[in-house]
Order: structure tokens, then C-alpha cells, then sequence
């Protein structure tokens, strides 16, 4: 059973300065309440980048870890970030640190970071391998979003009731892929690893023999343009990927300037709306400055008239 103890952040998100969060021991339900745009949500990709590398934004798409880093701190000139999570699984203790430091003085994208993975099992740091394949284990990637659960997400599964959503198609293949169990997955990657390597020594042995020579050969060359295909496929695949995260990007920033321009047409009519208060208010101390030069006459009408009627007695 998994059980997160403790998350620490440094100058991930919101987060500029050194923070931690302690979860109860035992068993129960940790809240963290807050407004909007306060820090819950990266709280969660804090816990999901220390698991996978990664961190979701909206519309679970994955963002570029370059615009992961505290807005403050890159301002200052200071870029990067690190998260430390420690659980117990299976009455073990492990502590799991990712931390992304850029290479250079001023970089401008991902591939201007080193990143370091350490994971601590009890008193053993694990090597690169067995690191993976406890994480692997311990928390599979298939099964985060069922776990790694955010509310805004519940607008993606209100569209799986739409038949002809993307999105709905979307979470379906993830519930059948989840279903299927991920290490179903990871036996079909093997065996299909095991197929290959069995067609090259099939083609490698067919043309040591001469009535299977030219066989051999059309066998070899058709497995290497197979390899070579999948491998441009791949390709292909994580060109798309990063386009569709960067155009996830451009979106985000179109719509926060969108919300600035009309921030700042509502400013722009209160300041109209203000100027014009103050004309009115101009116009209204001079009505009044006007009406006191003569309010002086009211105040002394009635003694003048005592005093003319006495004088006249």
C-alpha cells in the first residue's frame, strides 16, 4: 500500500521559497482548501513530476518543464526547480527527489535543463534501473490519473457522455487500457521486442546457406526497413507531441492576455466613468459656491428687519 508522508517544493510554480507538507500518518483524508489560482493544483503535479518527470496543465496536456519554474524567481534571473517526496510501500520507507537545473545561465527551453532522479530505499539509494522498475511498481503511469485526481478534470468525463467527443473517445481508450492491466502492456512490448530479434537471427542464419542466401538477405533488409520505419514513426509521434503541447501553450497565453485586455478595458471605464465624477462634482461646488455668496443675505434678513422696525419705533 502506498502512503505519502512528506512533499517538499522549491521553486516549482507558485512555490518560490522552500515549502513543506506534512500528511497525517495513519489512515484518513488529507484537505487542502484554498481560493483559485493559489497552488492545489501544482500541489498535485508537484506529486505526479516526483512519480513521472512530468507536469499536466490544462486540458491534461503536458507542459514544457521550462515554464514550470516560479515566475518571481525567473524574473530575478533564477531558473529551476526540485520536489522531494518521501511514502512508505509495504512498510518500506522511500524517498523519491527530482530536480531540474538548467545548464546554462539564461536557457530557453527543456533542453537547456539536467535533470536528477534519486530514489532512497530505506538506507539504499537504488541504481537508474532498479529505480525505474520499483517506481514501475510502485505506482504505475497508467493508472496515475485515477489516483492523481484533479476537479477540473471532471469536465473531461462529462464529455465521455458526448459520443462524438474527442475527449470522451480520449478517456475511454484510457479506462480499456487500465482495465487491460499496464503489465499486459509491457509483456506485449517485450514479446514484440523478442519477435524482432527473432527475424534478425532468422534472416542472419537463412544467408549463411546458399539456397536460402537471397532469402536471408530480402528477410534482413525488409527487418531493418521495419526498424527504420517504426523508428521515424516515433519520431513523427514525439514531433506531435511537442507541437501539441506547445500550441496547449499559445492557447493558455491567448487567453491570459484576453483576460488583461479586458481587465484593462474595465479599468479603462472606471477611470472614464471617474473623470466624469469628477467633472460633476466640479460643476457641483460651483453651484454651491455660487448659492453661499448669497446665503449670507438670508441669515441677516431677519435681524435687519428687527433692527429697522425698532429704529422706526
Amino acid at each position: 500500500m502506498l502512503c505519502l508522508k512528506r512533499l517538499e517544493v522549491q521553486g516549482f510554480g507558485p512555490f518560490a521559497d522552500h515549502q513543506v507538507l506534512e500528511f497525517l500518518e495513519g489512515p484518513g483524508v488529507t484537505v487542502i482548501y484554498g481560493e483559485n489560482m493559489r497552488g492545489k493544483t501544482s500541489l498535485l503535479n508537484a506529486i505526479r513530476y516526483a512519480f513521472f518527470g512530468t507536469v499536466v496543465g490544462r486540458g491534461s496536456r503536458v507542459r514544457r518543464l521550462h515554464t514550470v519554474s516560479n515566475r518571481d524567481l525567473v524574473a530575478d534571473g533564477q531558473y529551476g526547480f526540485s520536489v522531494s517526496l518521501t511514502f512508505d510501500y509495504d512498510g518500506v520507507e522511500y524517498e523519491l527527489f527530482r530536480e531540474c537545473k538548467p545548464r546554462g545561465q539564461v536557457p530557453a527551453n527543456d533542453d537547456d535543463y539536467s535533470l536528477e532522479v534519486l530514489l532512497r530505499k530505506g538506507n539504499t539509494t537504488l541504481g537508474p534501473q532498479e529505480r525505474e522498475k520499483a517506481l514501475q511498481q510502485i505506482f504505475p503511469k497508467e493508472v496515475s490519473r485515477f489516483f492523481l485526481f484533479d476537479g477540473e478534470l471532471l469536465q473531461e468525463y462529462e464529455e465521455l457522455l458526448i459520443n462524438e467527443s474527442v475527449a470522451g473517445h480520449r478517456i475511454s481508450e484510457a479506462i480499456e487500457r487500465i482495465l487491460g492491466v499496464p503489465i499486459l502492456k509491457r509483456g506485449r512490448a517485450h514479446l514484440t521486442q523478442l519477435s524482432e530479434e527473432a527475424d534478425k537471427a532468422a534472416a542472419k542464419e537463412a544467408s549463411k546457406h546458399e539456397k536460402t542466401k537471397a532469402l536471408g538477405t530480402a528477410l534482413q533488409q525488409a527487418t531493418e526497413q521495419k526498424a527504420a520505419h517504426q523508428k521515424e514513426l516515433a519520431r513523427k509521434q514525439e514531433e506531435l507531441n511537442t507541437l501539441n503541447t506547445r500550441r496547449a501553450e499559445i492557447e493558455q497565453l491567448l487567453q491570459s492576455q484576453q483576460k488583461y485586455a479586458s481587465i484593462l478595458q474595465e479599468h479603462e471605464e472606471a477611470e472614464g466613468r471617474l473623470t466624469e465624477a469628477g467633472k460633476e462634482e466640479k460643476s457641483a461646488r460651483g453651484d454651491l459656491q455660487r448659492a453661499m455668496g448669497d446665503a449670507w443675505r438670508s441669515l441677516l434678513r431677519d435681524p435687519v428687519r428687527a433692527a429697522r422696525t425698532a429704529a422706526q419705533a
